[in-house]
């Protein structure tokens, strides 16, 4: 498990937390109104303190909710998309955010955020 290089930013332009690639099983619920609730199992391949990134099958849309329940501890966090990627193949990558907070969904503590860096 390596740091990635980005962190997430709060409304003031300042990062929230470290950004780290890392395989998390996860099961994903759908909850959007009108439609059929679906799961699926999935990984979430980025995490930090607010959310993170995975892969889905089914549809989803910016600013849906979805539920997130961690394989390994059972715990569940209702999330909010906040970025779909494109369809490849038969999957997409979504990104998305605790709705609550959760700062130990995940199993880590992370990082807070170092000082900035001129020129970068």
């Amino acid at each position: 498990m390596a740091p990635a290089t980005k962190l997430e930013r709060t409304g003031n332009g300042a990062r929230r937390s470290q950004r780290l690639k890392l395989l998390v099983p996860v099961w994903v619920h759908s909850k959007r109104e009108n439609a059929q609730r679906t799961r699926e199992e999935s990984y979430a391949v980025n995490v930090n303190v607010a959310g993170g990134m995975l892969e889905v099958k089914f549809p989803v849309q910016r600013g849906d909710l979805i539920l997130i329940v961690h394989k390994n501890t059972l715990e569940t966090q209702e999330c909010r998309v906040t970025y779909v990627g494109p369809l490849t193949t038969d999957t997409r990558k979504i990104g998305f955010e605790f709705t609550q907070p959760a700062a130990h969904f995940w199993g880590i503590n992370f990082p807070a955020p170092g000082p900035r860096l001129i020129g970068r």
